[in-house]
Order: structure tokens, then sequence, then C-alpha cells
């Protein structure tokens, strides 16, 4: 790991086994997030975005899900060969997690003060008075107003933005290096999506804060990061700088991503653009790459033989039409 690196994931395998069979949510994941960098993971549901999040603060249910393969190198260790101890330290102090829905994951009979408090309490010395003193403050930094009243209501008397922005104060409050934000603006309107966009890059940039966006909203995501993963079928199908990535996609999946999104230009009567068919099932994988059924580009090679994560003009790209093995590939 050299010394801008803050996290490294190394070709991950996380798996769910099923009754139905292994689902193969995720498969040979590699990438870098360096100190107050944010990257961004997009790709239609299902395509493991969630599960990498999960899987890298270890938070993968087992029975039924494994991490059967790769490493996650974290201050020099892999953390995915530490002792459960040493994870209580990390979760929520080094690497914390803004979970994609505020009401699933905050405790319904406990108040927002308790809550608050838990992470506090763990991770710093701070006496009762400082605890307290500090969640007001950092709903304060949130900006929610009458942060005195809003500690002592549960999650039930509070809106979607608000439970948002508590589980925003939660993740901040040891001061992390790194931020998994898991589809954080979800089901909020877009008034309060762009609050939330805008508290996040306002707390990136006094604390220097690394952030991993999982979202399936490419709005968002040039709204915020410097780089994109697109995931398709549990693999990195494309890594981009984010000008790069909007001027000239070159996965025929990403073209598709973006023909999908509605423009301002449009005439009302076009129709927008759709990706055919359906994502694969995860438990009985087309053979070769996985977008080839529904790949416009598709050539015979495409249904024989999975690509490989090629470099090309600064970036990478998983796709027959760039991999110099295929004779029929598009010139550089």
């Amino acid at each position: 790991m050299t010394k801008q690196t803050l996290l490294r994931v190394e070709n991950l395998h996380t798996e769910f086994r099923t009754l139905f069979g292994v689902v193969k949510a995720v498969r040979g994941i590699s990438f870098e997030i360096s100190p107050g960098e944010t990257i961004g993971i997009v790709g239609e549901s299902g395509c493991g975005k969630s599960v990498t999040g999960l899987s890298i603060l270890n938070l993968i249910p087992n029975p039924p899900g494994l991490i059967t393969q790769g490493s996650i190198w974290w201050e020099k260790e892999d953390l995915l060969k530490i002792p459960r101890k040493q994870w209580l330290d990390i979760r929520g102090n080094k690497i914390s997690m803004i979970f994609q829905d505020p009401m699933s994951s905050l405790n319904p009979v406990l108040t927002i003060r308790t809550q608050m408090k838990e992470i506090l309490q763990y991770h710093t010395q701070k006496t009762a008075v400082e605890i307290e003193a500090e969640c007001i403050s950092l709903l304060n930094k949130v900006r929610i107003r009458k942060p005195k009243e809003v500690l002592s209501q549960y999650p039930h008397q509070l809106s979607g933005g608000m439970r948002q922005r508590i589980m925003i104060a939660i993740a901040i409050a040891c001061h992390p290096d790194l931020i998994i934000a898991d589809e954080p603006t979800t089901s909020l309107d877009v008034t309060v999506q762009a609050q939330m966009i805008d508290l996040l890059r306002d707390i990136q940039v006094r604390t220097n804060t690394a952030i991993l966006l999982i979202t399936h909203n490419l709005a968002v995501v040039a709204g915020m990061c410097q780089r994109v993963l697109v995931f398709y079928a549990g693999k990195i199908v494309e890594d981009s700088a984010i000008d790069d990535l909007f001027a000239h996609p070159l996965h025929p999946y990403t073209m598709g991503l973006l023909k999908a999104v509605p423009r301002l230009t449009s005439l009302d009567e076009e129709p927008l653009a759709t990706i055919p068919g359906s994502p694969p099932d995860l438990i009985a994988l087309p053979t070769g790459c996985t977008f080839h059924p529904r790949c416009q580009f598709a050539m015979q090679i495409c249904a024989i033989e999975e690509p490989t994560l090629q470099t090309v003009k600064g970036r990478k790209v998983a796709c027959w039409l760039y991999d110099p093995r295929n004779p029929g590939r598009l010139a550089e």
C-alpha cells in the first residue's frame, strides 16, 4: 500500500449460500481510495454495490453470507484477518457507514440521545456531560434545529431528512478517516437530496474524510465524486475519472446508464432510452461477458470468455471492444 492509499480492496469475492444456490454477489472487486477522495459506486439494483460496502466493514451476515476470497488493506493490516475486538475499534471510529434506510437502521424504541451517546461512550473517554455537549454539537453540524428537543425524540417522530441527518451525525461522531455512504439520498425529495449532498461535501472539506458513495443516482455522483466505479453483476466494468466518464463512456453498460438519464434538452415526445433485458441471475450467470445478452455491440467472443479490466486512455474498462486479446477490438 502506498503512503497516499487509505484503503485497498483486492480481488474481493462475497457469496450468499441459499436454498436455491450460491448467489455470487461480488466477484473479484479491486480498487483503492485515498485520503479526502470521493469515489462513487454506481449500477443497477443487485449489482453488488451495498454488499461491497458491508464487506469492507465485515458486516455480511454469516450465514448465509461469506467473504470467500480477497483482502481489504487498512493501515498495513488485512481487515479480513484481524480479531473481532479489533473490528469493534475500527467500526464507527476509523471507518463508519451511513446505512441505506435510516428508519430501519435506527432503533425505534431508543431515543436519538441514547443512540448517539453509544458510539461516543465506546470510542472516547469523555464524561457524560461532555458526551451530551458533543451530541448537541453534532446535531448542529448536520444543521438540525432545536437539537436538545431532537435528542429526546424517537426515530418515528422525525422526518426522513432528519433521520438521515442523524445517521450522518452518528457516522462523523468519531471523526473517521473513511465514510461509506450507502444510498444516502434514497427516498428523499430532490430538495433534501441537495441538502444531504451539500452537507457531506462540507464535512469532507472540513475534515479531509474520504467518502465511498454508493448510489444509483448519476446526478449525485456528478456533484460529489472525483472517480466512479461502474458495477455490473458483481464486477467493476469501468473505473474512470468523473469528467471522462460523462464526456466519453467506454463500456456499453455505462453508455446505457447515461443515455437513460432524463435531460432538460429532450423533447417531450422523445422516448427515454432504456437498456434492453434484465440484470442477470447471480445464481446462474451467463457465460462470457455477463452483459453480452443486453449489449448492442456483442460479438461471438463475448458469449465465450469474460473480459478483464484493461487500461484504456488512462482508465480501466472490462469489455472485449478494448481487450488486446480480441483482433476485432476498437483502436485506442
